[in-house]
């Protein structure tokens, strides 16, 4: 691979923004305490922490006394999910079909140990039905855990109308919102959800930091167990570096939203656009009305997606198949076929994503070698 390379795959991680890290690294060479610690360095260690937090909150509108640090999304989603069982006595969840592998793999292994939970189908553009989901709720009280972004294809499931219909029936409700965060405007005041999840590293932040938001902190159970770090709700020693970067992202993605998600869009829209012209006879998997302004998954009939991803790599254009936590795995999108795709359909769909720091010159690049290695791979290689 060259230098130039093409990314294209931030939906599975984003480059750390120049500000971000050197805000990470004027920490660095700070008098390096212990944030539990009762002495002076400790206490300034606290305050570095509080900031962060509070510019984590800001960019959803929350207050800073609901939000912990954790180590990333999946962490963020585990503790959620086991929270809300624990505090409520619930033995019930509702989920959806189309779930991150945090949420799903979790789900399956609490069905193996007593509880009931009901992946919700979505329909060919990826989204629930929200009569279904009434349904389900008004028969049975549940822990109610939906997405609100699909980390596969963008699309954006009916949120607020969701949280809506969980209120109703009572039933506490978590998103998880690793996708959303910097592509949508998240406002915890009107949203009202009981938990949110989020990530520093989707939007240029470190990876390996995380929050969870709880409407009600005391409905938190810690699941690493230690100290009073985190509020006495996530135990260990903070990570001071990654909190850091993770407070100056989302800074920077509040003061330049709009521009982030004007970009972002063009990019997109400027590379899906060139490639479906050229080859009419592909198509995008998903919803292209409610989906965020970053992501496109397009289905190349006739081709292994494997096959072109690997010849993409090797002409500098960075893509996926599928989520990076599940990529390894030889099978096709669980995303992608709970949507109705078959498998071959599946195996020959790529994600593409963009992030503010992609250029539209790389977007029309990245399409023209796209169409290239699809012709190339078309004739060389077939089901």
């Amino acid at each position: 691979m060259s230098e130039s390379f093409i990314y294209l795959d931030n939906n599975a991680t984003t480059p750390l923004l120049p500000e971000v890290v050197d805000a990470m690294s004027t920490v660095m060479v700070l008098p390096y305490g212990n944030p539990s610690s009762p002495h002076s360095i400790g206490e300034g260690t606290r305050d570095i922490i509080e900031t962060a937090r509070g510019q984590v909150s800001n960019l959803i509108n929350g207050n800073p006394d609901n939000l912990i640090f954790t180590s990333g999304g999946s962490e963020a989603n585990n503790q959620a999910i086991l929270s809300g069982l624990g505090v409520s006595g619930l033995r019930r969840i509702v989920t959806s079909s189309v779930e991150h592998s945090s949420i799903k793999k979790l789900c399956e292994n609490l069905e193996g140990k007593g509880i009931s939970v009901e992946f919700l189908p979505v329909d060919s553009s990826g989204l629930i039905n929200l009569n279904y989901l009434e349904e389900k709720l008004k028969l049975h009280k549940a822990f109610v855990s939906i997405q609100w972004v699909n980390n596969e294809t963008g699309v954006i499931q009916p949120i607020s109308e969701i949280a809506a219909i969980c209120k109703k029936y009572h039933c506490l409700f978590h998103t998880d919102a690793a996708q959303a965060l910097g592509k949508l405007e998240i406002d915890i005041s009107s949203l009202d959800p009981d938990y949110l999840t989020i990530t520093a590293h989707k939007i240029n932040g470190p990876q390996g930091v995380g929050a969870l938001y709880a409407k009600d902190i005391e409905k938190l159970t810690a699941i690493v167990v230690s100290g009073t770090e985190e509020f006495g709700k996530r135990g260990g020693t903070e990570n001071l570096l990654g909190i850091v970067g993770f407070g100056k992202a989302c800074e920077i993605r509040k003061r330049d939203y709009n521009e982030c998600i004007d970009k972002m869009g063009k990019y997109r829209d400027a590379f899906e656009g060139f490639i479906l012209t050229a080859l009419p006879e592909l198509k995008t998997n998903g919803s292209r009305t409610q989906r965020v302004c970053n992501t496109t998954n397009i289905q190349f009939p006739g081709v292994d997606g494997r096959a072109m991803m690997s010849q993409l790599d090797n002409n500098d254009v960075i893509c996926s198949q599928t989520s990076a936590c599940v990529s390894q795995i030889p099978e096709p999108s669980f995303v992608l076929m709970a949507m109705g795709l078959d498998a071959e359909d599946a195996f020959s769909s790529l994600r593409f994503s963009f992030s503010s720091l992609n250029t539209i010159d790389e977007a029309k690049d990245a399409a023209e070698k796209v169409i290239e290695v699809y012709n190339k791979v078309k004739s060389l290689f077939r089901y």
